[in-house]
């Protein structure tokens, strides 16, 4: 068995899958806080601009989107209680709570603070993400202080809990600042996915396989409707790499309607050929080249992958027989999902 289809079988405990569920996310916060607008804007490609015209939620909607492991989101009123769900909190796998950041925020980390008091007991594998959400609307100097006191705020309210519990609270509870005009709103889900669906697990382990048999980078495996990056190496994560893949990927998507695959075109002044899929961008700061490479796995994955451009132009040869080996390791992991969904 190759390094790639290697991760068919194996999970963090090493133990073989023998089923699979869906990721249930629960979207909750106050009446206007941006629910809906993310929701549209990551899973139904609506444009920004348009969000202002959603309508508030006026009941708990419930919405699935395909991608590797079905995404369920179950998006609330902003009045809902945890008793009003008609579901056990089992059966979630996150609870994501958006807080506008031109609200009074003591209010609303308080009301979030409850309820991961209130869900934890009742469900410990359950997540609990807090979009401090809208933050096109601040300075981003103002941005920084209050993320910082909301950390601190919530620490107060719920970090004594966990500790009893011999439990960190940064592997439950996390804070991401947002905005659907930005990347920083799919980082926040890509991330939110990943916690919800295990088999991400797999897929990173080709990707680090694919890595480290050739010289890119760093290398992200992206859900292609919605952006979200599901997997990539095991290396840190450099938010301007992340942001050159999520920018480059929704050009290519806005492009291949439009163009033949064949066709070589110059956005912004970078050479891009669509049959490889490769972009070289020049740095501002120096003569350095970067490239960006996509290739379209199946109709749901596409991988995008970073290398210098001298490297790159000396390694083709390499990457291409990696490709082979790496599209078969995933395509492998997507099999078996798919006959575990079937049975389940």
């Amino acid at each position: 068995m190759s390094s790639y289809n290697g991760a068919l079988s194996n999970l963090p405990n090493g133990e073989a899958r023998t089923d699979t569920r869906p990721c249930r996310i629960l979207l909750m916060g106050k009446s206007r806080s941006g629910k809906s607008s993310a929701r549209e804007t990551i899973f139904n490609n609506m444009s920004p601009k348009q969000t202002i015209y959603l309508e508030s939620t006026a009941r708990i909607t419930k919405k699935t989107y395909q991608s590797v492991v079905p995404i369920e989101l179950w998006e609330c009123p902003g009045n809902t209680t945890i008793e009003q769900l008609g579901a056990p909190l089992s059966e979630f796998t996150s609870l994501v709570y958006f807080l506008d950041v031109q609200d009074t925020y003591q209010s609303i980390v308080s009301t979030f603070a409850n309820l991961v008091l209130q869900c934890y007991p009742q469900n410990p594998n359950m997540y609990f993400e807090l979009l401090v959400h809208k933050k096109e609307a601040l300075p981003e100097d103002y941005q920084h202080d209050l993320m910082r006191i909301i950390n601190d705020r919530l620490g107060v309210e719920v970090e004594d809990f966990f500790a009893d519990n011999g439990v960190q609270l940064d592997d439950v509870v996390r804070i991401h600042a947002t905005s659907i005009y930005d990347h920083s709103l799919w980082h926040a889900f890509s991330l939110i996915a990943q916690r919800g669906i295990e088999e991400t697990y797999q897929l990173a382990q080709c990707v680090d396989a694919f890595k480290s048999n050739t010289a890119f980078t760093k290398v992200f495996v992206f859900d292609v409707a919605t952006r979200l990056y599901l997997a990539m190496d095991s290396e840190a994560l450099d938010v301007e790499d992340y942001a050159l893949a999520w920018d480059y990927l929704n050009t290519l998507r806005q492009m291949f309607p439009l163009y033949n695959p064949k066709t070589k075109i110059e956005p912004n002044g970078a050479d891009v050929d669509l049959a490889h899929g490769v972009v070289r961008l020049k740095s501002t700061n120096s003569n350095n080249e970067t490239v960006l490479a996509y290739w379209q796995i199946n109709d749901l994955l596409g991988v995008v992958a970073l290398m210098p451009a001298d490297t790159y132009d000396k390694s083709i040869a390499a990457i291409n027989f990696n490709l082979i080996q790496f599209r078969e390791g995933l395509q492998d992991v997507l099999d078996l999902l798919a006959a575990l969904n079937a049975e389940s």
